[in-house]
């Protein structure tokens, strides 16, 4: 329910608090205006951006007066709907009509504020080129134009003849050509970045110049050379974290969750709990507010990869991230920003010292100056350091100054272990990793005898080394696309030659099309196997997202028929719980020795039953352990959202058939949606959505009356009272539906207790509450890798933030064995 900021008084809704200001406090010439809605204390310069926020960021999911107040099928008393009902504070001169007459330059600043809103939103969206948004403007004018045209005379020729007064005729005819020209200044491309350029909201690419080269050019019908700017397009990170930083609520969010983390002991749950970051700001940020960043480069095709146009346009993105954000930030888009995109040739023409130095020294700054930023109305400086550079490894061997070839005699990163001996290597050696004080005389070896291309440009960032960037990728290129993907297929070989048991190729197809992965809480479904890719090539065509689902549900595909001794299953096994410790975002003590036994495992059973020599990717596993320790959960290195963020630059790319400077129109559409999102003033927006949403007392009271049996109910009945129920509930990026399963804790022996999800209840705050159906935990099984489950006559009520995990169990029904079984999506 909406407030005043001055006298705090309620309204019942967004025009009465206009109503109020213009009654109450007009005469205090209000330049700004507060929201005070959930300690929410954002500052507005107009009306309208206070209107927006308060429609966008605080509108409740409907309560339950409204359902009493629209639902004709309740028949409760009237002294019931009295109960849900707020009294409001408004006097009768609150609830009076406003004047008519607008000023004209409200309407002005209504106007555009609005325009500024439409253009924005336009082009934030990747698929609409730009020239598409002018189209859209024109036309909207048009329609604005016509529309005037056909109404201001009939409005002005009626007041005329009620005899109003001759100057509000004139206040009303000048507020109609006031909305015809608010269109002026957004008639062009240049006019409206202009003006989203003088409300502060965008921030340009700056041109950054890597070289030069020789352009063919057509003067007086001869073709001559001329030397032209080989240029990249940089985001001046210094002015970037600072509109961040200045929206609302993401520096207190930030920094909260980074103090809570300091605090914890018990786990390990981001980089800043790791033994790298504790040393850096031990020893160069004490005292100091600091936050650590990700750099991240990957390179991506713009055109059709099989085309023949494909490097020409390949670009080499470089993106930012601030990894102290809570869990639930870190995934989207949003929060990735762009830092510097090159065409990837002048990477190879240049070298990485020319691409890479306006960004090192910009880091420098943020280490060295850091940013003011105002916060609830004091300023504070807030430094940034540089923590990890990120990539496949490819993309991070040829950017940290490596050699980029596989096959060289030492290419890992981390140690200086022979290539002959990574073959067949099953775990570290720590005598052999990389040492800071031995890098300059590695540079000055041949590359065949060191492993090092050239000196690193990165090293010249203050209080970080090559030596030291402990992060590789290990859930999408190394597992999922690597090692993993290797020893499934040969699993599958293996099992499908086996006469002992009844497992084929069209078993497993079959099995995967009658599973229900909706309810598993599955997105990206692994595709039936191409038995003539499997058969001839020994291949499956599976994506990264698509291997790690399949691997996950293969024990409950197949488990059944896996008769007791088989050779290969062992190795899934093990396989299966590396997956899930490198997929988890948190671990408890005794997790990376846990790790070393079962990498170490892995790769001796992956020897001995297949006789297989280990590759690059199985030589990097080897050292998981020690980047867990140094560095903190593995998940935070998945180059997965990195991808997808590529991908928003290749639709943007597709939208536009120019090619001429394509490095700066896809930067150019990140900054406008950048520039959407600082003019909307959206901070950190993470807030649950619901389907449709009923309510039903006796619904209520009949739920309640199940679960209050239990010890442990999960809910109040007032609170329930003031529920309504939803069919569906996301929240924080996970998606619930009736009939999944869910952990809801531990028991008194550390087992999980698992739950199937019977109803939804979302209350007014926005509070999400799972009616579960209580399951009974029985054995384990080894083989199934999952626990046997039974249904039991107990409910209980749980907020999903109280759930052990946010993630839906995997769960299925065997009918062999008519036992249906669950297990957790990662430890």
């Amino acid at each position: 329910m909406p407030s005043c900021f001055k006298c705090r008084t309620f309204v019942s809704n967004i025009p009465g608090l206009k109503v109020h200001f213009d009654s109450k406090h007009k005469k205090d010439c209000l330049l700004f205006y507060t929201c005070v809605e959930q300690n929410c204390f954002s500052n507005f310069n107009t009306w309208a951006k206070l209107r927006r926020h308060l429609s966008r960021c605080h509108r409740p999911v409907p309560t339950v007066s409204e359902f009493m107040l629209h639902e004709t099928e309740l028949n409760d008393s009237a002294s019931d709907i009295e109960n849900v009902f707020v009294d409001l504070s408004c006097d009768a001169n609150e609830q009076s009509a406003p004047d008519p007459v607008l000023v004209a330059k409200e309407v002005e600043e209504e106007m555009r504020d609005l325009l500024i809103e439409i253009t924005g939103k336009l082009y934030a969206d990747p698929t609409l080129p730009r020239c598409q948004v002018q189209v859209v403007v024109d036309e909207l004018h048009k329609l604005t134009s016509k529309v005037i045209s056909i109404v201001k005379p009939t409005i002005v020729t009626t007041m005329q003849s009620e005899k109003i007064e001759h100057e509000k005729i004139r206040k009303v005819a000048d507020m109609f050509d006031v909305i015809d020209r608010s269109f002026d200044s957004f008639s062009s491309d240049y006019l409206r970045l202009k003006m989203f350029s003088e409300q502060g909201c965008l921030l340009l690419p700056v041109p950054h110049t890597i070289g030069y080269g020789m352009r063919d050019k057509k003067k007086n019908g001869i073709m001559v050379k001329e030397i032209v700017p080989m240029q990249g397009q940089f985001i001046p990170l210094r002015k970037l974290f600072k509109m961040f930083l200045s929206l609302p609520g993401v520096f207190n969010t930030c920094y909260s969750y980074m103090e809570k983390l300091e605090k914890e002991t018990n786990v390990l749950a981001n980089f800043v709990q790791g033994k790298l970051w504790k040393e850096k700001k031990a020893l160069h940020f004490k005292d100091k507010i600091v936050f650590p960043l990700f750099v991240y480069y990957d390179d991506l095709e713009v055109n059709d990869p099989l085309g023949s146009h494909k490097v020409v346009s390949k670009l080499g993105g470089t993106y930012v991230t601030i990894p102290c954000l809570p869990p639930e930030y870190q995934s989207k888009l949003e929060n990735i920003f762009l830092a510097l995109l090159i065409y990837s040739l002048d990477r190879s023409l240049f070298g990485n010292a020319n691409v890479f130095k306006i960004l090192v020294d910009e880091i420098n700054y943020l280490q060295k100056t850091g940013i003011e930023i105002d916060v609830d109305g004091s300023p504070i400086r807030v430094y940034f350091a540089l923590g990890l550079v990120l990539g496949d490894n490819l993309a991070l061997n040829g950017v940290l100054g490596f050699v980029e070839s596989f096959r060289a005699y030492y290419f890992c990163r981390f140690c200086k272990t022979h290539r002959d001996t990574t073959t067949t290597d099953c775990c570290e050696t720590p005598e052999l990793r990389r040492n800071v004080d031995d890098y300059e005389r590695d540079v000055a070896a041949p590359m065949s005898k060191s492993g090092v291309k050239e000196k690193s440009i990165w090293n010249d960032v203050e209080h970080f080394h090559v030596y030291e960037n402990f992060c590789s990728d290990p859930v999408l290129h190394e597992f999922a696309e690597g090692s993993g993907k290797r020893a499934m297929i040969l699993i599958l070989q293996n099992l499908f030659s086996d006469n002992t048991n009844n497992i084929t190729l069209e078993c497993v197809n079959e099995r995967m099309n009658t599973f229900d992965f909706d309810l598993n809480g599955i997105s990206n479904r692994p595709p039936p196997i191409s038995p003539k890719e499997f058969e001839e090539k020994g291949k499956i065509y599976m994506s990264g997202s698509e291997m790690i689902n399949f691997i996950l549900i293969f024990s409950f595909l197949v488990g059944d028929l896996v008769p007791e001794g088989n050779a290969v299953w062992p190795l899934y096994l093990v396989m299966r719980e590396i997956l899930d410790i490198v997929r988890s975002t948190a671990h408890p003590p005794g997790t990376i020795n846990r790790l070393k036994y079962l990498i170490t495992e892995f790769l001796k059973l992956y020897s001995t039953l297949f006789d297989e020599l280990f590759k690059a990717k199985e030589h990097i596993m080897t050292h998981w352990p020690f980047l867990l320790e140094m560095s903190g959960p593995l998940s935070l290195f998945s180059s997965m959202r990195m991808e997808s963020k590529n991908r928003l630059f290749k639709l943007r790319a597709v939208a536009t058939s120019s090619r001429v400077n394509i490095v700066f129109t896809t930067a150019l559409k990140e900054q406008l949606q950048f520039c959407y999102r600082i003019s909307s003033n959206r901070g950190l927006e993470c807030k649950p959505e619901t389907g449709p949403a009923t309510y039903l007392k006796a619904v209520n009271d009949d739920c309640f009356a199940l679960a209050a049996g239990n010890s442990s109910c999960g809910i109040s009945s007032s609170i329930l009272d003031t529920c309504v129920e939803v069919s569906w509930a996301k929240v924080k990026g996970t998606t619930y539906k009736r009939g999944m399963c869910v952990a809801m804790g531990l028991d008194e022996y550390d087992l999980p207790i698992f739950g199937d999800i019977e109803k939804f209840f979302c209350s007014e705050g926005n509070v999400v509450y799972l009616f579960c159906r209580t399951l009974l935990t029985g054995a384990f099984d080894d083989i199934i890798n999952g626990y046997e489950v039974y249904d039991t006559d107990e409910f209980v009520f749980i907020q999903q933030e109280n759930l052990l995990s946010f993630r839906p169990v995997l769960h299925t029904f065997m009918s062999s064995k008519e036992m249906r079984y669950a297990c957790m999506k990662h430890t």
